[in-house]
């Protein structure tokens, strides 16, 4: 039973970016802020090197046989420490963001684009996340989803690459439903991209030549194809929604009654 093809996909996503495309634009353009911004800047808490530092050079000079030799291993372990210091400290401080902000944005993202398919746009839906009860739940659900990619792309990146679309429908479920546990979240994104995960990674590599076009404009041309990116996967999650309810791995009141 087919379920779902590439052109079909694509030709959905283009008709629903005819009538929402700069809307998505902006949601994409907020997400990449937000989600990868605040993450990566290193600016976290106040931490700033200031590079106008003014040297004094009139300084007496004296024989280097009075230099202790202690003092250059000494101040090179301390150097060392603040960097291996401030190193964790930004690790923790990202790994928080992410865990707390990024991963329930990355779940809005995927609800602003599903409703975006039945005409819903709405950029408030990019923070629903962070309204709903179970915001801790999706937190816990998310995290071990990253967790488990992670994991496993350790050991092998290959397997890594599979758990990655084994794991790939949790955010559209959370969305949807955020009621829903982890184990079954886990379960019916696992059990729905079962033998469907070659042509998912296909369809990805399908908008590989129009990203290698994006280098050529330094990465600016990728703002405007992320929006028809993440229209077709939220096409690709309708249908694997529908896979699922109607070979019995979930019901409606699951995953969602609009189909």
């Amino acid at each position: 039973m087919i379920f779902w093809d590439r052109p079909t996909l694509k030709m959905r996503a283009k008709q629903v970016l005819r009538r929402s495309y700069w809307m998505s634009f902006a949601a994409t353009l907020i997400l990449n802020v937000l989600i990868f911004g605040g993450a990566i800047t290193g600016r976290f808490g106040g931490f700033r090197f200031n590079y106008n530092v003014t040297y004094n050079t009139d300084y007496p000079s004296f024989p280097i046989d009075q230099i202790d030799p202690d003092f250059f291993a000494k101040s090179i372990l301390m150097g060392l420490a603040f960097l291996l210091v401030m190193t964790v400290i930004t690790m923790v401080i990202t790994f928080v963001y992410l865990a707390f902000v990024g991963n329930i944005m990355v779940i809005g993202k995927a609800r602003f684009f599903t409703l975006c398919r039945y005409d819903t746009i709405n950029l408030n839906e990019l923070f629903w996340g962070f309204r709903n009860r179970k915001y801790l739940s999706n937190v816990k659900t998310m995290f071990l989803r990253s967790l488990y990619q992670c994991l496993w792309t350790l050991l092998f990146y290959v397997p890594g690459i599979v758990k990655y679309y084994s794991y790939w429908m949790i955010p559209y479920l959370l969305a949807e439903n955020p009621n829903l546990t982890t184990k079954r979240a886990f379960e019916i994104s696992m059990q729905t991209t079962k033998g469907e995960k070659w042509n998912m990674f296909v369809l990805d590599l399908s908008f590989l030549g129009w990203m290698l076009l994006c280098l050529l404009t330094c990465g600016i041309g990728y703002l405007f194809l992320e929006p028809y990116m993440e229209a077709t996967k939220a096409e690709l999650y309708g249908a694997l929604r529908l896979k699922a309810i109607q070979t019995g791995i979930a019901d409606r009141s699951e995953i969602g009654a609009e189909l």
